[in-house]
């Protein structure tokens, strides 16, 4: 797993050679990890899972597809969509993404999900309202909704309404 992430790294470093990888503050089980290093050396990233996770939280692998996911704080001059344009080939072939989180927050709670949501719903349209009006962050993700029997469902049987998540800070 730490190859695989250390190529993915490198490639985004190619694309922006002043990209920096910053330490989360949040706690992985072994408690809070403040004095962590930025990283602007990719020989610096640690090589542990423990170690990789004080800065890229949420660290795990599927075991089914091998796919690595997580989340990271990274810094960057180059703006996402010239870093994606420069590196976008090498993400293509190694079926990797990078992408924008919509709350930027290291950890998002679920607050609940709306009953009678439609697929044609204006999700932008909605978030904007909920955020003028609560004013915090929120984001609407279409997600199937908790039965407790997921795992034996048809993806004709699934049923998935717009969940709102906001930053598990507040």
């Amino acid at each position: 797993m730490h190859q695989a992430i250390l190529a993915y790294l490198r490639e985004l470093k190619e694309a922006d050679n002043r990209l920096v990888i910053y330490p989360w503050k949040s706690t992985d089980g072994l408690g809070a990890k403040p004095n962590l290093p930025v990283i602007r050396n990719l020989d610096k990233l640690p090589t542990t899972l423990n170690g990789l996770r004080g800065y890229l939280p949420g660290l795990r692998q599927l075991r089914q597809s091998g796919k690595v996911y997580s989340s990271a704080c990274l810094g960057m001059d180059k703006t996402l969509d010239q870093v994606r344009t420069t590196a976008g080939s090498w993400l293509k072939s190694n079926d990797s993404g990078l992408y924008i989180q919509q709350i930027q927050a290291e950890q998002t709670y679920t607050v609940g999900w709306l009953l009678y949501s439609i697929q044609s719903m204006d999700t932008q349209a909605l978030q904007t309202a909920l955020e003028k009006h609560v004013g915090i962050s929120v984001h609407a993700r279409w997600q199937m909704i908790n039965t407790g029997h997921n795992r034996d469902l048809k993806d004709s049987e699934k049923i998935k309404a717009l969940h709102l998540k906001v930053d598990s800070d507040l």
